[in-house]
């Protein structure tokens, strides 16, 4: 009863793991996909499911997204509608553009944001930050523009997530190293296996061979058990034999 017990808790333990580590390469996977969609497109940003995906990255925007929110946004720039969608923008709107400041803190400006338009001129617009007290000093032209967000489009903490495993740093250590590690111990069971198939199939060999011997040793008894009547019996007959002749 205790020996069933243990094998079914082992049983369950090996499927769940078996899960568990699917479920990472199938997000590994996709963490993959969102890279390489990040390099194919012009504006350098993920997309999944038609949707492309933005990692908000301060505080300039709460409480409609904090910082480390993932938010899709509707695409507009490289779009084949893209000037009638630009024309479409107005006051209240969100929308997602290049910047000319440094959101990320790499010493570098032109970075994406995504702020409200509550001004609207005649070659863009004026946005500030719903968090903020005073307006974006510089204007968002319509080139500037990449995408339209929406409140209800975000997931609380994943864009800090994906943005870090987007980094060749967390892509190697999270993703990379990982799935290298995965595939190894896949090999290992797999050549383990085989070791233990090929023993078996040596161990029933030497089974059968030794079969074999024994099989032939008892023919042999047998033979030499048949011989020795026949044996005796002519070493009988020998005697007889001589004494009619005696006669």
């Amino acid at each position: 009863m205790e020996m069933a017990t243990k094998q079914k808790i082992k049983k369950i333990l090996s499927i769940t793991a078996t899960v568990l580590v699917w479920a990472f390469v199938a997000f590994a996977l996709l963490i993959t996909v969102l890279v390489f969609t990040a390099q194919g497109d012009e504006d350098g940003i993920p997309a999944l499911f038609g949707k492309s995906l933005i990692t908000i990255e301060s505080e300039s925007m709460e409480d409609t997204f904090k910082k480390g929110d993932l938010i899709w946004i509707e695409k507009i720039s490289g779009t084949e509608n893209a000037g009638a969608r630009l024309a479409e923008l107005d006051v209240d709107d969100i929308i997602t553009y290049w910047a000319p400041i440094d959101i990320n803190k790499d010493g570098q400006l032109n970075d994406i944001n995504t702020h409200r338009i509550v001004e609207k001129l005649e070659n863009g617009f004026k946005t500030q930050g719903d968090n903020n007290e005073l307006k974006d000093s510089y204007q968002v032209g319509y080139s500037d523009i990449i995408g339209v967000a929406h409140e209800d489009d975000r997931l609380g903490g994943v864009g800090a997530v994906i943005g870090f495993l987007r980094t060749s740093l967390g892509f190697f250590l999270c993703i990379l190293l990982p799935l290298i590690l995965f595939f190894l111990y896949e090999l290992y069971y797999f050549i383990r296996l085989l070791l233990s198939e090929k023993l078996k199939r040596t161990a029933v060999s030497a089974e059968q061979e030794e079969e074999i011997k024994r099989r032939a040793i008892e023919e042999f008894l047998a033979s030499q058990g048949a011989a020795k009547p026949a044996e005796d019996a002519s070493e009988e007959a020998a005697p007889n034999a001589g004494e009619k002749d005696g006669e």
